[in-house]
């Protein structure tokens, strides 16, 4: 099979859509019945905001609507792969397009007004000439058959995978990196872009209602700035515990990984995810979680972790409570999370790919 992957997102997205190209395409490329032909908008993401806009209308108008489908038509291509909703309106050749989740149908004021409309004008149109959708969670399959009218047929849920670094072996350099961060333990961790979906309030008012049961404990928030996070800062400055909450920004993946392994519980208060990494990221790493049970994350968590309400902070301290006061709850969790996690591989993810890339072929 010759199979294009249109990698085009690598350049706008550094997060989650660039992990899984990355992750999963040496797995792809070691297929001995697959051929891989990458396609991508040509020229190099520009450094000015004038630059960026020209390049984004040039794609959104030129590349992706008339380029695209005749470089797929010249290379040959037996299939096509949009690892993201950045799809042609249509391909002479079967389609595959990964949409992770519905939020943009489901919650479009978490996400920028640009995103909703891009997602609603151009993935229709690619889904009515009949492309196959990939996603990675039964919850988010439902919510796309759904919001989309889309049968279930033309859905493959696909769980994605964890790197292979994230694991419980102790690092010595571990020690390092915390006090590099200024972080002493004991302290609960949470992660990812400071934006309301995230809902990081649920947990600095779950730290507050520990009151003196908490007088030591340190609340951990890694992730970058993100979008209307004004709110969020206000919380924790006005909070009578804001000495003990810490705003780290961004940390590289080696300071991830040492807070991971470093934290006495992993606490995760999303309202939304397509899929979950960060509370399997903090199981491979031996970490207590206490999730939300929202969207997708029970299909993540399974029995591994405590899910709760994450609107209901007295219900999260009280979990949060007995995890910490608990070393026979630790090391079940630890356990079976480490035995979960496991069970999430690239190589999984790859096989699953390339089996819809051979149903397709075959039905051409």
């Amino acid at each position: 099979m010759r199979v294009g992957i249109e990698l085009t997102a690598l350049e706008l997205d550094r997060g989650g859509t660039a992990r899984a190209i990355d992750q999963v395409m040496p797995f792809l490329e070691t297929a001995p019945d697959v051929e891989l032909i990458e396609l991508r908008h040509p020229g190099s993401a520009p450094s000015t905001n004038f630059g960026r806009i020209a390049r984004g209308l040039t794609r959104e108008l030129i590349y992706m609507p008339f380029k695209l489908p005749r470089n797929a038509r010249n290379a040959k291509l037996d299939l096509l792969h949009c690892p993201s909703p950045l799809a042609p309106p249509r391909c002479d050749s079967p389609m595959i397009v990964t949409l992770y989740d519905a939020m943009g149908w489901e919650h479009p004021e978490w996400l920028s007004m640009g995103n909703v409309a891009q997602l609603k004008h151009r993935l229709p149109k690619a889904l009515k000439s009949g492309a196959h959708l990939v996603t990675s969670s039964h919850y988010s399959k439902r919510q796309i058959a759904e919001r989309l009218n889309i049968a279930d047929e033309r859905i493959t849920v696909i769980p994605l995978g964890l790197d292979p670094r994230f694991s419980a072996t102790p690092d010595p350099a571990d020690a390092d990196l915390l006090a590099k961060l200024r972080i002493e333990r004991p302290f609960v961790l949470t992660v990812g872009t400071l934006q309301p979906r995230k809902n990081v309030e649920a947990a600095i008012g779950a730290l507050e209602r520990l009151g003196s049961a908490a007088e030591d404990l340190k609340l951990v928030v890694a992730g970058a700035r993100g979008w209307d996070d004004g709110a969020l800062l206000a919380r924790v400055s006005e909070s009578p515990m804001s000495d003990q909450i810490l705003l780290l920004g961004r940390v590289s993946d080696d300071e991830l990984l040492a807070l991971y392994r470093g934290a006495e519980c992993f606490l995760f208060p999303s309202l939304y995810e397509g899929f979950g990494f960060p509370p399997l990221e903090a199981m491979a790493c031996g970490t207590p979680v206490i999730s939300s049970g929202r969207t997708s994350l029970t299909e993540a968590v399974g029995d591994a972790g405590i899910v709760v309400d994450p609107t209901n902070t007295e219900e999260i301290a009280e979990q949060l409570r007995s995890v910490l006061s608990s070393p026979e709850l630790q090391t079940q969790l630890r356990e079976r999370g480490i035995e979960r996690a496991a069970t999430f591989t690239w190589e999984r993810s790859a096989n699953e790919t390339l089996a819809v890339y051979r149903a397709l072929t075959a039905s051409a």
